[in-house]
């Protein structure tokens, strides 16, 4: 029978003094002392080596008007230390009457007191007193649980012992269950969310005491039984089966090693997004539930992205549109590129997107348009056509073309002088430019010097070096024999200018040397003549206000006469002349359009053009001119050289012409700008 508490115990004691013992005439009982009444006795108190107590009465003749009776405890013989009441919940009738103490009140190794008790009409008496000693409460008991496979949140039925009167705990592995109810002999108990094994060991625990449960306790295990194959991301995949959780997080899908967010749950079907992050378009998809990992047999497939409309040809950096199916929602995620050049795309969906033209090599005009998504790469059935004028052909040139000392072409092989690339390199080598695949060949250059300008005459090249007194050579490609030649009567000359018409070579122009280190500009011209290895004195340039202070200056030849501008020292500076060798004079002709240096100059068809550098005011320039010799008239070409990343122009380039074809390259100071264009045709 179940004990009263402490608390109920003196409830009871009040309540039977207040209500059966106060009568007018009749004191309330003093301090309790043995009573013996010959109609009940208190027969034993048997205390059990396993803990426990039973505890038996005897009713001899049942007293009149009883309303309750049972054992009373204490830890003394008057019953005033913490008195229990034991009652008994049912009809008093005669014979012996007892009860089994398992649980509450009773200490190991204690003395106690115990006598039988009633409760009448005329109050509650006391009966003799038995003498015992205590082994404690009987040792708590787990023996089944039911069901013994569940899910985590479902509620287990513990069956056992003595559960009552204690301050238990349930535990799976080392995680708490949640309590629902308890009795003496069962325990509802939930299966925790956090448990770090699906086959826990469960134990019932009492401070230091536990009580381990031998039958096998496991989670059921998730099972897969069919879901969705084929989708693209951000779809809804239906995942059917068994043994999910009944919690949202406790369900965790991925497609290979990435989560996918769960929209719907419950004990036989999942609902989850294919997620933006999917590695590759076959994966399989696993789920974690019930502390347990399982996965597909077949991998879901990601469908395949189609390009169904590219427009067939543009300009780079144009804006076009795209359109197709299964594209990514994330755009950076769509990996399309013309020839290997990545584009950005600017706006879009799964169906169509917008991107500019990317920046890059496209050497035959043509691209090849790959949409490469995951492990998928779908390639346009029909190569994009580069309009430009100007197409980047390379930009892996090797060289630095912002420190070159010029290119020249014999015999339809090109060169060009310069450092390898590097901030710290300086030492010039001759670079074999090859056409073919627009690779570059190095040759050594037996001599060292920072700065020089090169020209061609016939079937070799000559260089003339700002270095020292030692300063004019002569470069044979077909031995790569370089000969050193009669020295530059005027001295070291920088940031002159050199070209050949017939067999002689004309330098001038530039910046001379003056005492205290200084340099200043000059309008000096001079020739050397092949033939007999000498220099000798032409007509300076004209001396207008202003006009003779030419640095970094530009010039071509066209049928022996040399054309010459640019390199322009101040705003005023647009004067363009023409020198005829044969008279040795100088004619002004129309002005070039703006004030520049650090040009390049090429002659294609027999037309001349300058191109690139900056003008004055240092802003650099990506525009082509043309001079019409017999207008004598400057057209600006429609097409500029370069991309975006070149569109401020190119300064102290470099340009060739070969086998048909014009190329300009060199650097506006930038590494990545190392680029090389090519143009042809008869509209350059």
């Amino acid at each position: 029978m179940k004990p009263l508490r402490f608390a109920m115990l003196f409830a009871s004691i009040a309540f039977a003094l207040l209500y059966y013992g106060c009568k007018k005439d009749e004191p309330l009982p003093g301090p309790v002392k043995e009573v013996i009444i010959a109609d009940i006795e208190t027969v034993s108190a048997t205390a059990f080596q396993d803990g426990g107590v039973t505890f038996v009465g005897k009713v001899n003749k049942i007293p009149a008007n009883v309303r309750t009776y049972g054992f009373i405890i204490s830890r003394d013989s008057l019953f005033t230390k913490n008195p229990q009441f034991y009652p008994l919940n049912r009809p008093i009738a005669v014979g012996e009457f007892k009860t089994d103490v398992n649980n509450f009140g009773i200490q190991k190794d204690s003395v106690y007191y115990l006598t039988t008790y009633i409760v009448a009409e005329s109050g509650y008496k006391l009966f003799n007193v038995k003498k015992f000693v205590s082994n404690g409460a009987k040792q708590i008991k787990i023996d089944s649980i039911y069901p013994s496979k569940a899910l985590i949140g479902d509620t287990l039925t513990l069956k056992g012992k003595y559960f009552t009167g204690h301050n238990l705990s349930v535990k799976f592995g080392d995680r708490p269950g949640g309590w629902v109810s308890v009795n003496d002999s069962i325990i509802k108990i939930t299966v925790p969310p956090d448990l770090g094994s699906f086959n826990p060991v469960i134990t019932l625990n009492e401070g230091a005491k536990t009580d381990t449960l031998s039958q096998v306790f496991a989670l059921y295990t998730p099972r897969i039984d069919e879901y969705t194959t084929l989708g693209t991301f951000r779809d809804t995949v239906v995942i059917k089966g068994n043994y999910f959780s009944r919690f949202l997080n406790g369900n965790q899908v991925s497609f290979g090693n990435i989560k996918a967010t769960v929209v719907s749950y419950s004990k036989q079907q999942l609902k989850v997004i294919v997620p933006d992050d999917i590695e590759f378009s076959k994966t399989l998809i696993s789920l974690k539930a019930q502390v347990q990992t399982v996965a597909t047999s077949t991998p879901f497939v990601i469908r395949k992205p189609e390009l169904l409309i590219v427009p067939q040809s543009g300009n780079v950096n144009d804006v076009v549109m795209v359109e197709g199916k299964n594209f990514h929602p994330v755009l950076n995620k769509n990996q399309l590129s013309f020839e290997g050049n990545a584009a950005t795309l600017n706006t879009g969906n799964t169906a169509k997107f917008t991107l500019n033209i990317p920046n890059g090599p496209y050497p035959k005009r043509t691209a090849r348009v790959v949409l490469k998504l995951l492990d998928y790469e779908i390639v346009y059935p029909i190569n994009f056509q580069v309009l430009n004028k100007w197409i980047m052909v390379s930009n892996q040139v090797p060289f630095d073309g912002y420190t070159n000392s010029g290119s020249f072409t014999i015999n339809g092989t090109s060169y060009v002088i310069a450092s390898a690339k590097g901030v710290f390199n300086v030492k010039k080598y001759v670079w074999k430019f090859n056409p073919g695949d627009f690779s570059w060949e190095k040759s050594e250059i037996p001599f060292a010097f920072t700065s020089g300008q090169v020209t061609v005459a016939g079937n070799k090249a000559y260089l003339y070096c700002a270095q020292d007194l030692n300063n004019f050579w002569e470069y044979d490609p077909a031995s790569n024999h370089w000969a050193q030649k009669a020295t530059y009567m005027a001295g070291i000359r920088q940031s002159g200018v050199i070209v050949s018409a017939g067999q002689y070579i004309y330098f001038g122009m530039g910046l001379a040397p003056q005492p205290f280190s200084n340099f200043l500009p000059n309008s000096n011209f001079y020739r050397y003549s092949i033939a007999s290895n000498t220099w000798e004195k032409e007509t300076d340039y004209p001396t207008e206000f202003g006009n003779n202070e030419r640095v970094f200056p530009s010039a071509f030849v066209v049928d022996e006469k040399i054309y010459f501008g640019c390199g322009a020292t101040n705003t005023g500076m647009f004067q363009f002349h023409s020198y005829n060798p044969a008279t040795k004079t100088w004619a002004k002709l129309a002005n070039f359009p703006d004030a520049r240096l650090y040009a390049t100059t090429f002659v294609y068809q027999n037309q001349g053009y300058i191109a690139k550098g900056h003008t004055v005011q240092g802003a650099l320039t990506a525009d082509v001119y043309k001079y019409d010799i017999a207008a004598n008239a400057w057209i600006k070409m429609p097409d500029k050289i370069g991309t975006p990343a070149l569109d401020r122009g190119i300064e102290r380039g470099y340009s060739f012409v070969n086998n048909g074809k014009a190329y300009v390259g060199g650097s506006n100071g930038s590494e990545d700008t190392y680029q090389l264009f090519m143009a042809e045709g008869s509209s350059l």
